[in-house]
């Protein structure tokens, strides 16, 4: 598989071992570039767990490192043609991804896509929090239009299957700004939506484990962050510089007014980030396949939705792997 699957981390090693036994479980034959950021005493469960591993992975340990500063030591590290970044507390369902990977493929006007994504959280025995999280499906040939619809109707892309050069392409030149939700997140996930077209499939490919704790916690507003305006400015000019590479005669100006409905609101004072495209529902695990179905169904996201019984089939196995592997000290071998 000509694939790379990229995981930052930091002090949760339970999460990455559980990841690590998600891929194992599925046979992945890509390489697993694994940034670790821990202190020594999650660092060390995490590489007792690899030595055993039969995964081709490669292991970098830099602690306290930023999400940004790993992204860069990881991205000269890729040699695949395809890239996948996942958080620490996702499982992977791996058939959903070589579907992405086929129309990547067979879709030379795309730079990335991404199947359906599902967030969850553990409740009670019987019950979790589920949500779908919607992905994005932007696709113009116009530069400025893929721009403008993403600051206009913000979703997270980072998390596509992609094209390696555009991946690695991404995370450069950011330096300059020391905001984390900007350096991180925002202006890479721009550049993404810059660089060309981005679609999805109706096939189950990702599940997110969330935490009551992030999903219940107030973002902080970005004008608090000491160099916000030094970022903010900073921030314009490498949006700038990416359409330029376009050739398309427009004005920084009009790039500031385009991006400052994405970071502010309506009253221009006071940054809030934008909500998560994310509907929240508390379902019983019994019969769970039919309530997202029945769900998504109702939701329907813009086009008529349809699952096969293969693909009700490995998000089942997904979710079953979830339970059976909740407890970390399942994890060792």
């Amino acid at each position: 598989m000509d694939l790379t699957i990229v995981i930052t981390t930091r002090n949760r090693s339970e999460k990455l071992i559980r990841v690590i036994k998600n891929l194992e479980d599925s046979k992945f034959k890509g390489k697993l570039l694994i940034g670790d950021a821990s202190d020594y005493k999650n660092s060390y469960s995490s590489k007792q767990y690899l030595k055993k591993t039969c995964l081709n992975y490669e292991y970098i340990f830099h602690e306290g490192f930023s999400v940004m500063d790993s992204h860069n030591i990881l991205a000269s590290k890729i040699s695949t043609k395809y890239s996948l970044c996942i958080a620490d507390g996702a499982i992977v369902i791996l058939d959903g991804i070589k579907k992405c990977l086929n129309h990547l493929e067979n879709n030379s006007d795309l730079v990335a896509i991404s199947g359906q994504v599902f967030n969850f959280e553990y409740k009670k025995k019987t019950n979790f929090k589920f949500s779908y999280y919607k992905m994005p499906n932007i696709k113009d040939q116009d530069v400025f239009k893929r721009f403008s619809n993403i600051c206009r109707n913000y979703n997270v892309g980072l998390y596509c299957v992609m094209k390696s050069k555009v991946w690695i392409h991404i995370w450069k030149n950011l330096e300059k700004i020391d905001t984390p939700p900007l350096a991180a997140e925002i202006i890479p996930n721009i550049k993404l939506f810059i660089a060309g077209n981005v679609s999805n499939t109706n096939t189950p490919y990702l599940l997110r484990e969330m935490h009551s704790k992030r999903v219940l916690k107030d973002p902080k507003p970005l004008n608090t962050y000491k160099h916000f305006l030094s970022d903010y400015k900073s921030s314009i000019d490498i949006i700038y510089k990416e359409i330029k590479l376009f050739n398309l005669p427009i004005s920084k100006e009009k790039i500031k007014n385009i991006f400052d409905i994405l970071i502010y609101k309506e009253d221009k004072k006071k940054y809030l980030p934008s909500k998560r495209n994310e509907i929240y529902r508390i379902l019983s695990s019994f019969d769970l396949i039919n309530n997202i179905i029945n769900f998504l169904k109702v939701e329907n996201f813009g086009r008529k939705f349809s699952w096969n019984n293969y693909d009700k089939y490995k998000l089942r196995k997904a979710i079953q792997f979830i339970k059976s592997y909740r407890d970390p000290n399942s994890f060792k071998k």
